[in-house]
């Protein structure tokens, strides 16, 4: 079958704002949608300007390349004419260069994957999983460059110095540590003899599958200080240190807000790992419940609050699965004044529960919500699973609380950022206030 333009023109979303409460997703497949999209062409050829927004829609876990009002493609042709019968969005126009951020829509590389080379080679079945902007693109590394709700790291012990191939070169205090990273798979690291410095490089397969190799005597141990906030380190199998580096403006962010509103909240944290989140609350002055399901990870939180000096801080550490401590807080009556969660993709509970995002989160928000009752102050979910972007988090949070309707979202990318600016997408962060 030879791919018409018009036919490629329903292979394209375009949404003048790329998320948040005003977003204008457009569907890639029904007729109302790709009406929308010929008439939002039709406006952008009169301005004589593409923006560059790309589709961020809840299927696929894309990213915009800008969220820029300013930032648009160079000024159309002077005859204002495109290929195809219907005068839509065409490849060559989505392969343009912006004038301003200098970010690439859809590189001739990306493009042929997404229309074949010849217009015709890909399946149809195929058209939609060949969509750019993906985490590991280089697109999706350039969104985070130019995204104005970007949530960015600021750590005095930790830095991101380079990223690409498929691995992150960070320091970690003293300790230099090379890991994959499936973010990075598609860029080429930008200081590539830095890399031999590292004093240890995590290999294998996969994160969950692997091996550390060291260079020299290192400590099993070591610390990061972020205040109040202290965290013991380590090398673990899994190729995790027992922090998530994304999550530092988080706590910032909580600590903020605790420290602005007063008096003390009760706090569910749920999948609360090695409890960075969990001190900011308690150091701020939250009464905070910290649920894992990993009896060690559980062990090294309550280290780590012992490090901070809240080991007498009113936390209450619970080794349970989330989704049946949550289902059963509410059975029981308790209530909460915040939440905040961080889901895997996958896990396993204590006694063999298994955990699928896809499945369980939607459940996991609803017996939240019965925990709130209708009182919920706040809510912090972070989630680094594609295909989950922010709006379609934000709808699944007003559908499990009541209260959600009303108050405030400010939702984002995480992002970790090199010292020559390059930025690393990490995931997405939803936060709802009232």
């Amino acid at each position: 079958m030879r791919l018409t333009p018009s036919y490629r023109q329903q292979r394209v979303a375009i949404a003048e704002r790329a998320y948040g409460p005003l977003a204008r997703t457009l569907s890639l497949t029904d007729a109302t949608g790709f009406r929308k999209a010929l008439r939002h062409d039709a406006l952008v050829r009169a301005r004589g300007t593409v923006p560059i927004f790309a589709d961020f829609a809840a299927k696929t876990g894309t990213v915009p390349v800008s969220n820029d009002p300013r930032c648009r493609t160079a000024p159309a042709p002077r005859s204002g004419r495109l290929s195809g019968s219907r005068r839509g969005l065409c490849s060559a126009r989505l392969s343009r260069t912006c004038a301003i951020c200098e970010n690439r829509v859809l590189g001739p590389f990306q493009r042929s994957r997404v229309m074949g080379k010849r217009g015709n080679t890909v399946p149809r079945t195929n058209r939609w999983k060949a969509t750019v902007h993906r985490p590991g693109t280089r697109a999706f590394c350039a969104a985070a460059e130019s995204a104005r709700h970007r949530i960015a790291h600021t750590m005095r012990d930790y830095d991101l110095l380079d990223f690409g191939g498929g691995r992150k070169l960070e320091q970690f205090g003293p300790l230099r540590l090379d890991r994959p990273c499936a973010n990075a798979e598609a860029v080429r690291p930008e200081q590539p003899d830095l890399w031999s410095t590292a004093d240890a490089r995590f290999s294998g397969i996969s994160a969950n599958a692997g091996r550390w190799e060291s260079r020299g005597d290192l400590p099993e141990r070591w610390t990061l200080r972020h205040d109040p906030v202290v965290l013991e380190l380590k090398r673990a199998e899994s190729g995790h240190v027992g922090v998530f580096p994304e999550q530092i403006a988080n706590w910032d962010w909580l600590a903020d807000l605790l420290g602005k509103r007063g008096g003390s909240l009760r706090v569910l944290n749920l999948f609360g790992y090695t409890g960075g989140s969990t001190l900011a609350c308690a150091a701020a002055g939250a009464e905070v419940t910290h649920v894992d399901a990993a009896r060690n990870v559980v062990a090294w939180a309550r280290r780590n609050a012992e490090l901070s000096g809240l080991a007498e801080a009113p936390i209450r550490w619970i080794h349970e699965d989330a989704l049946k401590f949550a289902r059963r807080e509410a059975r029981r009556g308790s209530r909460y004044d915040a939440v905040i969660l961080d889901p895997p993709s996958y896990g396993h509970g204590p006694r063999g529960e298994v955990w699928r995002l896809s499945r369980d989160l939607a459940r996991l928000l609803a017996s939240c919500g019965e925990l709130t009752a209708g009182q919920c102050r706040w809510i912090l979910l972070t989630c680094h699973t594609p295909g989950y972007d922010p709006p379609r988090l934000e709808a699944m949070i007003r559908e499990a609380f009541a209260e959600a309707t009303e108050g405030r979202f400010s939702s984002g990318i995480m992002t970790l950022r090199t010292a020559t600016g390059r930025a690393l997408p990490s995931g997405v962060a939803v936060r709802w206030t009232r």
